[in-house]
């Protein structure tokens, strides 16, 4: 019987934000940030993630965004707007708990949601261009949400815009099927059911 053990990394609100300032690609921020966790080269619906050379699941708020037991690929981490994060949770490890499509561990991106029972309003806007190749590289984020507690509920709403044009690699070649523009989504609603646990309801 061989011992496989399981290490949990959490990147948290903080520190999510500083790296978004840096890189909007969620996928680029886990690969510098969490240790043993790679990112193959493609596009946004044809890469894999992978953790000690073995695929990933990708989650939201705990639920599977792959099919049945098939693990994910790289697509599953562009469901939610990147702003629209509270923070990420790495599995690295296999592990019964996520079944046969997590053989590598699990990726739990972690959805923004009201904590204080006064309206809370979350604004992001930034852009941001390649230095060395200013034309046709320009990328512009924007990100609002609202939410609040009223008792045992808890509500968030949130809309996000990304408008990115061509990235290019290290030798300034631009790179195919990176540029694209996206609108999106998310609200989250809670029920707390004190020592029963939490019911929530996610939609991206």
């Amino acid at each position: 019987i061989r011992e496989i053990t399981t290490s949990v990394s959490v990147l948290g609100p903080e520190d999510l934000a500083t790296q978004l300032t840096l890189s909007p690609n969620i996928l680029k921020v886990l690969d510098v940030t969490v240790p043993g966790l790679n990112v193959s080269t493609g596009g946004r619906s044809g890469c894999l993630t992978r953790i000690r050379g073995r695929t990933v699941n990708f989650q939201i708020n705990g639920v599977p965004a792959n099919q049945e037991l098939r693990p994910s690929t790289c697509n599953a981490a562009f469901q939610v707007n990147p702003f629209a994060l509270e923070q990420v949770e790495v599995v690295r490890g296999a592990t019964s708990l996520y079944g046969a499509g997590a053989p590598g561990g699990i990726v739990n991106l972690i959805t923004r949601r009201a904590k204080g029972e006064a309206l809370e309003i979350d604004a992001v806007a930034q852009t941001g261009f390649s230095t060395d190749h200013p034309g046709g590289t320009w990328r512009h984020d924007l990100y609002t949400g609202a939410g609040r507690r009223d008792g045992a509920w808890d509500w968030y709403v949130g809309a996000g815009y990304e408008d990115a044009d061509a990235g290019r690699d290290p030798d300034g070649i631009r790179v195919v099927a990176t540029a694209y523009d996206a609108w999106s989504l998310n609200g989250s609603l809670g029920l707390d059911l004190a020592e029963r646990g939490r019911l929530r309801l996610t939609g991206t």
